[in-house]
């Protein structure tokens, strides 16, 4: 079976790279990819991937409301975020409202690895969810 994977990110260099490293997984597909925050929840409902791939620092829709969007309701989407500027708060509070794990952009080199880890039910949720959310110029900003 293929875990079919919508990348989001609003750039393309980083983009190109991501589905380079999942084609190389035969076991991923990546079935989309979502340049704005907008595009993101559209292509989410239309296609219905296994997991999202998510940068939280996307023009249109901003990130941690798109989290929200596509962590709920009845069509609930994995969602893995991949963003340069985050700390542990920041990661916290994004698993809390609904992602199921946090990478930083310079170890994408895992990101495989990651999404095969979610799709089994293994993702640092819990333990990054029970700590208390700190004020963060990142959170200010979405």
């Amino acid at each position: 079976m293929k875990y079919r994977v919508l990348l989001a990110d609003d750039h393309t260099g980083f983009r190109d790279a991501v589905r380079e490293l999942l084609s190389r997984d035969p076991r991923l597909e990546v079935v989309a990819e979502a340049r704005d925050g907008i595009e993101v929840l559209a292509l989410a409902q239309k296609l219905r991937p296994d997991v999202v791939v998510l940068d939280i620092r996307m023009p249109g829709v901003k990130g941690f409301d798109a989290i929200r969007q596509l962590a709920g309701g009845e069509h609930a989407v994995n969602i893995i975020v991949c963003s340069h500027s985050a700390g542990e708060a920041v990661a916290a509070e994004l698993i809390r409202i609904g992602a199921n794990d946090f990478l930083s952009k310079d170890d994408v080199g895992i990101l495989p690895q990651r999404i095969h880890a979610v799709m089994a039910g293994r993702s640092p949720r819990s333990s990054l969810s029970d700590q208390t959310p700190a004020q963060d110029p990142i959170r200010k900003s979405e």
